[in-house]
């Protein structure tokens, strides 16, 4: 465990849907270093296909807020059908403020402003999947 962090996973597994490649990558690489599985998908459609197929092994979806054809919170309405009560956190490098209500109305309780560090992705993502 790194002595900087409280939480670390446990191998839980995250489908993140960013469409930002760079983004993508350096989150899936922030995830992997703090022990947790990954799917990453660049859009709605993939993610809905890597739900489909991996339904029973998702622990927790982290979407950007803005997404080609289909906004974070849309993407997640249709996840949820796949998989009820399945966490999210919506992931924003705009000021949420405008957004919270939104969000709530949508089941999403969670977000994180970028840019985020480690210690502040580990806890949340941490207090996420261990209520």
């Amino acid at each position: 465990m790194n002595p900087m962090l409280e939480h670390e996973g446990t191998g839980e597994t995250i489908l993140i849907v960013e469409d930002n490649g760079s983004a993508r990558m350096a989150l899936e690489a922030l995830l992997e270093a703090l022990g947790y599985k990954v799917i990453a998908t660049a859009d709605a459609t993939e993610a809905i296909n890597a739900l489909s197929q991996q339904a029973d092994t998702v622990d927790l979806v982290m979407s950007d807020l803005i997404l080609p054809r289909i906004s974070g919170p849309e993407l997640y309405d249709q996840l949820r059908e796949l998989r009820p009560g399945l966490p999210c956190i919506i992931m924003s490098g705009y000021p949420l403020e405008d957004e919270t209500e939104r969000l709530k109305r949508h089941g999403i309780h969670h977000w994180l402003q970028k840019p985020f560090n480690m210690r502040r992705l580990s806890e949340l993502v941490h207090d996420v999947l261990h209520p």
